[in-house]
């Protein structure tokens, strides 16, 4: 934060033990309490953020890029925080809980993370890049790492996290290319704006802000055998079709999925998935996944035109938009 200029709020990560574990109804010990990090958080918004054990028993830490708009404003430095390594903001964070060669000692940096010795750096950052990484979680079958990252005003997109990866935020929006517009509101476009790093990142899926939904949330890939249907396949939802900001109510969230289970090239096809009602007792819950027959929207509603985005780094990602409505 600016010298004088107090921070909105400050994110604590903390641990408390267990009473008996592998019994979580004795809960936690209140006195066990050790705060491992905090860090300060310049506005109120973007502050979606998750917490998840890999499978490789490291903790994984998502973080929003401060908030307010465009990541920039007060708190956030010249090309916004998601793109500075010296920053928290905007990052997936990989730390051990029963290490101690951090800064503060409270806990440890794996030495495969991937700035480890580069200078400057947080040794903390796993991936970056990021605008509003809301939830994320680790796939059962593959130990793939799915996130949902929420857009600012024309582009929902679903990432894999690779380490070391950047996803572009805020010199892209899914898979085209973003401009913060100065005092105006930024949008995403077709145009290279000449300012998306080499190698950055698309999303496997994305959809329209304002059109099917107002903020990817995330999901899971569904690993059971109930719905077989699913099997493999990346489900998700999004907060609300029809966004009542701030007085509510935004009661109109959406469960989609991807329907391609394996991964390719480019973008995937999302359709929605339907959940009619609650069953009645000793009955079973029936899910639908319906294949829907509309077409695709286009991509970014701010410029309502189809085509493939420039090349960034040295492979060509397919454009379009990809969730098809009902």
């Amino acid at each position: 934060m600016p010298p004088g200029t107090p921070p909105d709020h400050q994110n604590v990560v903390a641990e408390w033990r267990a009473v008996a574990p592998g019994g979580p109804v004795f809960g936690v010990d209140p006195t066990s309490r050790r705060e491992l990090l905090r860090e300060d958080h310049p506005q109120f918004n973007h502050d979606g953020g998750d917490l998840a054990f890999g499978p490789d028993g490291m903790l994984y830490i998502s973080d929003g890029d401060g908030g307010e708009a465009d990541d920039q404003g007060a708190g956030h430095v010249p090309g916004g925080n998601a793109q500075q390594l010296t920053s928290p903001l905007g990052k997936v964070l990989r730390i051990d809980v029963n290490g101690s060669n951090s800064a503060n000692g409270q806990y440890g940096i794996p030495a495969d993370n991937p700035f480890v010795g580069v200078a400057g750096a947080l040794r903390e950052i796993y991936a970056f890049g990021f605008r509003n990484p809301f939830r994320f979680s680790f796939d059962r079958g593959t130990g793939a790492l799915y996130l949902g990252d929420v857009g600012q005003n024309d582009i929902e997109e679903v990432d894999i996290v690779v380490k070391g990866g950047n996803y572009g935020w805020a010199t892209k929006e899914g898979t085209l290319f973003f401009f913060n517009n100065g005092a105006g509101a930024g949008f995403a476009s077709t145009t290279d704006n000449g300012l998306v790093p080499q190698g950055a990142i698309d999303p496997i899926a994305q959809y329209d802000t304002h059109h099917e939904g107002h903020s990817v949330i995330g999901g899971f890939v569904y690993r059971g055998s109930k719905f077989p249907q699913l099997a493999g396949r990346y489900v998700f939802g999004d907060f609300a079709r029809l966004f009542r900001f701030p007085a509510g109510p935004n009661d109109s969230g959406r469960l989609f999925y991807l329907t391609q289970k394996n991964t390719k090239p480019g973008l995937r096809q999302i359709n929605e998935l339907y959940v009619p009602g609650q069953p009645p007792p000793g009955q079973q819950q029936r899910a639908e996944a319906r294949e829907s027959s509309y077409g695709s929207l286009p991509h970014g509603n701010r410029e309502p035109q189809v085509g493939p985005p420039a090349v960034r780094g040295a492979a060509q990602r397919p454009g379009g938009h990809h969730l098809w409505g009902r």
